[in-house]
């Protein structure tokens, strides 16, 4: 999946400014994913196409975690399909595992709410501070709320990551970003 005409105001956002909004839409080819190939407690890893794939980039291996939970990691190093992972490694030895790799916005400031609306359904995801990284309060577009674990949000000092299982192919989003003190 491709991000396509991204207009990312956290990017120039003044100091004092609460607010942000970031508008993109997905372009009609699905998230980019792999299979990845890790012994245990390893910081390296073998993709089985590394295309897409970028230092930085952030993802989820499926049963790489503890007791076979899916584990997140961030790529620190990319050389075709070889891979070096940032510690805490994988924990769990894993074969051919699926993996997928996080949609990553930057910004000056690290958000205290992050909310992410398909414009095209009305759907929300909102990851607030305090909450569970990678979680959200997903509301349907009939206003039905749920709280989401996974797969959907994580926030970092400079940056936050959309997992693409929430962001469907050629559609169009809105993130409205917080960044009130103590918010």
């Amino acid at each position: 999946m491709a991000l396509i005409n991204v207009n990312n105001q956290a990017l120039a956002l003044p100091f004092g400014n609460t607010k942000a909004l970031i508008n993109f839409s997905t372009d009609a080819n699905a998230g980019i994913t792999s299979t990845i190939t890790s012994g245990a407690n390893s910081n390296t890893a073998t993709l089985a196409s590394g295309t897409g794939f970028n230092n930085g980039d952030w993802l989820t291996i499926v049963g790489g975690g503890i007791a076979a939970a899916n584990w997140y990691q961030q790529i620190l190093t990319i050389n075709g399909t070889a891979l070096t992972l940032n510690t805490p490694s994988v924990i769990t030895a894993v074969s051919a595992a699926a993996v997928s790799r996080w949609e990553r916005f930057e910004t000056r400031f690290k958000p205290s709410a992050i909310k992410l609306t398909n414009l095209g359904t009305l759907e929300e995801y909102v990851w607030r501070k305090g909450m569970a990284t990678r979680s959200a309060v997903y509301t349907t577009a009939a206003g039905a709320k749920s709280i989401v674990t996974g797969n959907t949000i994580w926030c970092a000092t400079t940056a936050f990551g959309i997992h693409p299982a929430i962001l469907p192919i050629s559609s169009t989003f809105q993130i409205e970003l917080d960044f009130t003190y103590g918010g």
